[in-house]
């Protein structure tokens, strides 16, 4: 206990020793439990800074190769890119000269909807969103995955517009899961630097305050004890005198 630490104003009592007692007892628990919470979300946040760097790496890998077959795929289709992709997500037979043989009979590929779904996880007591694409049916997958991911045709670079699709829907898949750990990360270092504050309180200001305001009230209560003791020793001493 530091007597010179700030105090509480408080009547010296019995009551006020027995309540500040149990503040004490649990502000101490508090302390205890928010250090373990702040422990946690520390290996969490390790955790996912160190997920965070790498998906960032992977992203960019990615995003490099991705633009590059879209060159390729440009080059490839003599300029007619933007019609063999545009009729792909239409459900169109290839137009501009793209080898339609892909597209006959039942083979139309439906209109491409992504959705984006959250759902919590729970960390620590910390609440955070979880994102994942999902075709329109509302099954995970990745918004041109199973039948709408098939080449174009092998014509005229269809198959380089395939490269390209594939490129770029794990791009978006690598782009969401860095959006998910920078999401997670702001979360969990938002809370850890709460709980933080709150730890450096506890150990730093309550308890300290606690501890030397029950101080004083116990050398309060000592010193009137004394001084009763002290009382009630004179009244006797009297009492003898007068007695003879």
């Amino acid at each position: 206990m530091s007597s010179n630490a700030p105090k509480y104003s408080v009547l010296p009592s019995r009551l006020s020793l027995h309540m500040l007692k149990n503040k004490i007892k649990s502000a101490t628990a508090g302390h205890r439990m928010l250090k373990s919470k702040r422990d946690a979300l520390n290996h969490h946040n390790t955790s996912i800074i160190n997920s965070l760097k790498e998906s960032k790496r992977q992203l960019v890998k990615i995003a490099k190769e991705s633009f590059l077959a879209l060159s390729a795929a440009k080059i490839t289709t003599e300029g007619h890119f933007t019609f063999a992709v545009q009729d792909k997500l239409k459900g169109e037979a290839p137009s501009s000269g793209i080898a339609s043989s892909y597209f006959d009979g039942d083979n139309k590929p439906d209109k491409i909807t992504s959705i984006i779904c959250s759902k919590i996880d729970t960390i620590a007591g910390v609440h955070i969103p979880r994102i994942q694409l999902t075709g329109k049916e509302g099954s995970d997958s990745n918004v041109l995955n199973g039948s709408h991911n098939e080449p174009i045709g092998i014509g005229k670079g269809g198959e380089q517009v395939h490269t390209a699709s594939e490129s770029f829907t794990s791009l978006l898949d690598h782009a969401v899961s860095v959006s998910e750990g920078q999401i997670a990360f702001s979360v969990v270092n938002s809370e850890y630097k709460k709980t933080n504050r709150r730890v450096n309180a506890l150990e730093k200001v309550v308890i300290p305050r606690l501890e030397s305001t029950l101080q004083y009230v116990q050398s309060e209560l000592e010193e009137t004890e004394k001084e009763e003791f002290f009382r009630l020793k004179m009244v006797q001493k009297k009492k003898a005198l007068a007695a003879l």
